[in-house]
């Protein structure tokens, strides 16, 4: 055994099971508790280091398990660590803590935890690097929480209706509390992290200053991910942005060239009520903005979601700087709130007349011309700035107006760079295929409910609620029935059938479905051989639940792992877990499933896994119905969601068992569960013919 090239038989490790039940997804993606992979580590020492390859490659880990983590790394380990998630765990609180707001001393003792968290992790690392062990490390910091706020919220509610215990508050308690570093000068300089993932608004929120504060101890770092929220208190917010800009002035990143900045804030659902201002008492001008402009002149690539003015692009009158310019930058978008940092807003309108209020407020969406008064200045100063931008091959200006309304914006693509749809839509999914579409036909790619960049609703979590949805979205663009053709992948494919059983088919005149079963779960008429391949019973769904809460990359890893065919179904020739189109398609479909909340994920998948669409399917479609809407279901070989026999099942339910009808389907064997993403050529090409 021992004669076998190393880099053989890390290729036949690479192609074995890890766990149990998860040979669909590819080695490097599995995950769970006993692994099967040790004993092969004793064959031989190359055996052991392609097992090692495996095992080390990608770790996440708590904040507690640091120890072992420390304990479990020896030798070359370290070596093989490419990816490492850390979560840190903040102290458990009583009973009568949940009932009250955390006191100012709990906030600087989960400060002071949260802070020697990051230092242990980074003590750690740079033992391995004076090793000469580590390097090209990618470091997502995945949030924190205390084990107490995942307690169960709907058994707690029911006791205190039946008065079993006190109040409680539940995030309430911790809603105006952001966690920064306490002490940072105790933490070590790490010159083997080059990315650098911030999650930080999906449990406690952490402080945007704690981006470029852990980033001034990272002089190797080559590119960023911050995400960052906003509380409810804006004294505090106003704060925390002038932090931000303070310690962002002072951090030098002389090697960092691509930068994504988020900072999630809640679209002002009451266009009548004014917006709190968001510059410091007494400044001149907004530091948040001109931090950024600053910071961004050495980047090859800007993404910025957040509240800005005019001094990003360009000097106000009153500051005493240079020209700028931005020599290198060739990737410019802006997702700009529609109100100023001032509290002014960029756009205007005519509000309605009287509203009826509504319990938790109304929502009433009106602004939808500019305001050249304050708009003007901000387009001005980009257009001054985009022209000291010698490189640039792309950028996106974009607002939302409302929910109803929908969007403005501004974006060039240099000559031979080709549109490619935009990225931070729920619907950028399909950007692969919007330009094909767009040639015969006019493309509407929302965002569902709860979803990319759409309301987060607290309510709405199931198939019927974004059926209705649908409805609304046809109804407001008035399309006449039998003139739509709709494609719905997975999820998608639900909708469409729950659409179909309210209101039948006659809005469509074509239907696309993408790999997806009449029925997820089994019964006893229905098993493996048609059934969802993951998520098929109570228990599993569970199981996804309680990880989409406590751990949503985890899940949403999971999930990517199962939904593109080459790590589903890997071939000898598909990309590998080093190459850019995995780690670029990872980062991609994990960037847009964390915009949504996992307890209302969980709550969804609930709905959809359990509803039979079998007999709807057949009583809107079937022979005896009266559609007249043509289908396509398009089933995949490699899926890791469903058998093809699953989803073709759909085509004898509307043909009604007979071989011809309005229904055909193909089962491809170039992309799994999302083949319009890996193979967008082919799918194009699949559909329009469909269609035409």
């Amino acid at each position: 055994m021992d004669t076998l090239p190393q880099e053989l038989i890390n290729k036949i490790v690479l192609c074995l099971e890890r766990y149990s039940g998860q040979s669909q997804a590819p080695i490097i993606e599995q995950q769970g508790d006993h692994s099967k992979l040790p004993p092969y580590a004793t064959i031989s020492s190359r055996w052991r280091k392609a097992v090692e390859f495996v095992t080390f490659h990608r770790l996440s880990i708590k904040s507690h398990e640091l120890s072992q983590l420390e304990v479990m790394m020896t030798g070359n380990r370290p070596k093989y660590l490419k990816r490492l998630s850390f979560a840190i765990t903040l102290p458990e609180y009583s009973e009568e803590s949940c009932g009250r707001v955390e006191s100012i001393e709990e906030q600087r003792c989960n400060d002071e935890t949260f802070t020697q968290a990051i230092i242990d992790l980074f003590s750690l690392v740079r033992k391995w690097e004076d090793a000469g062990l580590v390097h090209g490390l990618r470091l997502q910091l995945h949030g924190a929480y205390s084990p107490t706020d995942l307690r169960d919220w709907n058994q707690i509610r029911l006791e205190m209706a039946q008065h079993k215990r006190g109040i409680d508050i539940f995030e309430e308690r911790w809603e105006n509390s952001y966690l920064h570093l306490s002490r940072p000068e105790r933490i070590p300089t790490l010159s083997s992290i080059v990315y650098l993932r911030i999650t930080g608004h999906i449990f406690r929120k952490l402080a945007p200053v704690v981006g470029p504060g852990l980033a001034a101890f990272l002089p190797n770092l080559q590119s960023f991910y911050w995400e960052f929220g906003e509380v409810d208190d804006t004294s505090i917010n106003v704060e925390s942005r002038a932090s931000f800009a303070r310690m962002l002035n002072q951090t030098k990143l002389d090697k960092c060239c691509a930068a994504e900045i988020t900072f999630n804030q809640d679209p002002a659902s009451d266009q009548r009520v004014a917006e709190p201002s968001r510059i410091p008492t007494g400044a001149l001008y907004d530091p948040f903005s001109v931090s950024l402009r600053n910071f961004s002149q050495n980047l090859t690539s800007l993404v910025l979601n957040g509240y800005v003015d005019s001094t990003l692009f360009w000097p106000p009158s009153l500051e005493t700087s240079s020209m700028p310019s931005w020599p290198t930058l060739k990737k410019l978008t802006v997702f700009f709130n529609m109100a100023a940092p001032s509290g002014e807003w960029y756009f205007d309108g005519t509000p309605p007349g009287e509203i009826e209020e509504q319990w938790g407020g109304s929502i009433v969406q009106f602004r939808d011309r500019e305001d050249a008064k304050t708009l003007n200045p901000f387009v001005t100063a980009f257009a001054k700035a985009v022209q000291q931008m010698p490189a640039l091959e792309h950028f996106l200006l974009e607002t939302e107006l409302g929910h109803d309304i929908g969007y403005w914006e501004i974006s060039y693509y240099a000559p031979g760079i080709k549109e490619d749809g935009h990225d931070n839509e729920d619907g950028a999914v399909f950007k692969r295929n919007v330009a094909a579409l767009t040639k015969a036909h006019h493309v509407i790619i929302p965002d569902l409910r709860g979803h990319g960049d759409s309301g987060k609703p607290k309510a709405g979590y199931n198939v019927a609620r974004l059926a209705m949805d649908l409805k609304n979205l046809i109804e407001f663009f008035g399309f006449r029935d039998g003139t739509i053709k709709a494609i719905g992948t997975s999820l998608g494919a639900a909708i469409l059938w729950s659409y179909s059983e309210l209101f039948t088919t006659g809005a469509f005149s074509h239907m696309v479905f993408v790999d997806q079963a009449p029925l997820q779960n089994y019964l006893e008429d229905w098993g493996p051989e048609f059934g969802n391949l993951g998520c098929n019973n109570l228990e599993a769904l569970n199981a996804m639940q309680k990880t989409l809460i406590a751990n949503p990359k985890e899940a949403h890893l999971g999930t990517i792992a199962a939904c593109l065919g080459y790590r589903s179904h890997p071939r000898p020739r598909d990309p590998r877990s080093d190459s850019s189109q995995w780690e670029d398609d990872e980062a991609f479909f994990l960037a847009e499933a964390l915009k949504g909340d996992g307890w209302w994920y969980g709550k969804l998948m609930a709905d959809h896994t359990a509803n039979d669409w079998r007999h709807p399917i057949a009583h809107a479609f079937g022979p005896e119905s009266g559609s007249e809407t043509k289908v396509l279901v398009v089933a995949s070989s490699r899926s890791g969601c469903f058998p093809a026999a699953g989803p073709l099942k759909v085509v004898e339910l509307v043909n009604g068992g007979e071989k011809e009808g309005l229904a055909k389907g193909v089962t491809v064997d170039w992309g799994g569960h999302w083949c319009y993403w890996e193979k967008p050529e082919m799918f194009n090409a699949l559909v329009i013919d469909f269609f035409s």
